[in-house]
């Protein structure tokens, strides 16, 4: 993967290949890889320095080493996401697989806006609870807080008697506007935005026939045949002249059917013989 990365990025040159967010999602994956290996290999180094069994009078200090554990797992569930969001690079060869790729590109610019609207709108209240509450609630005590506990909002997560009892004057009205702007108005922008971007996807890549679900139905089909022909050879040996049909397939079924239903009405009796047509 690593060649054929480095061959795209000589074939597009720089300019063309950081374009592309998906080509960056791409060489940042590699990349993170190539420093996990180069992280892992110093790590054992390290360990195998270690002496775990010091003298009684001799302090050995492990908590370095804990820490670049902790930071090799920090490393690798970031690498986790990336790795499988680059998977949207090579599904660009179907129009419907990659829909969610191109209704992201199709929205570009107005999501640059209305991101720039909403980071506004979200630090000016993120500060405002902060000042109104810091003092009284835990989870407005710094900015940091107050921003996370803003978004929990917008997800339900809430305790509206706490804000009021901290604050009977603004807590309401601070709470009830934060929903309303963000929540009701923003929000739903959002949603438009990206709902008119996926129909005027649906509208440009409706006309155009999708190579790659075509190739999958073309092995579907060949497999269909491969089998149809595999029970010819059971069901009449080397006499090609025969062709089965499909009458002669729902013949059978019907035939296994019929001897599957006669099994089971005679295992409900308690009979244990069952003949061919009689129980």
């Amino acid at each position: 993967m690593v060649i054929g990365e480095t061959r795209q990025l000589i074939q597009l040159g720089w300019a063309t290949y950081i374009l592309s967010v998906l080509n960056m999602i791409d060489f940042l994956n590699l990349g993170l890889f190539i420093v996990f290996y180069f992280y892992r290999f110093f790590f054992v180094t390290l360990v195998s320095l270690l002496n775990f069994r010091p003298p009684p009078d001799t302090y050995s200090e492990f908590r370095y080493m804990s820490e670049l554990t902790y930071q090799s797992q920090n490393l690798t569930a970031f690498n986790c996401v990336l790795t499988y969001m680059k998977m949207f690079k090579y599904l660009q060869f179907s129009t419907r697989l990659s829909q969610l790729t191109h209704t992201l590109t199709e929205a570009s610019e107005d999501l640059v806006g209305f991101l720039f609207m909403f980071l506004l709108v979200f630090m000016a209240y993120a500060f405002s609870f902060h000042m109104a509450f810091g003092m009284d609630v835990e989870s407005f005590r710094d900015f940091t807080n107050s921003f996370f506990t803003l978004f929990l909002i917008i997800l339900g997560d809430f305790n509206f008697e706490e804000l009021r009892l901290a604050n009977d004057l603004l807590g309401p009205v601070l709470f009830i506007s934060y929903v309303v702007i963000v929540y009701l108005i923003l929000f739903n922008m959002f949603l438009s935005i990206i709902g008119e971007a996926y129909v005027r996807v649906k509208e440009k890549t409706s006309s155009f026939e999708d190579p790659f679900m075509c190739n999958i139905s073309l092995g579907l089909y060949a497999r269909k045949q491969r089998r149809l022909r595999r029970i010819e050879r059971e069901l009449y040996g080397d006499d090609e002249e025969h062709v089965v049909t499909a009458k002669d397939i729902r013949a059978i079924e019907a035939d296994l059917r019929e001897i599957l239903g006669d099994a089971e009405v005679c295992l409900c009796r308690g009979i244990e013989g069952v003949g061919s047509r009689q129980c």
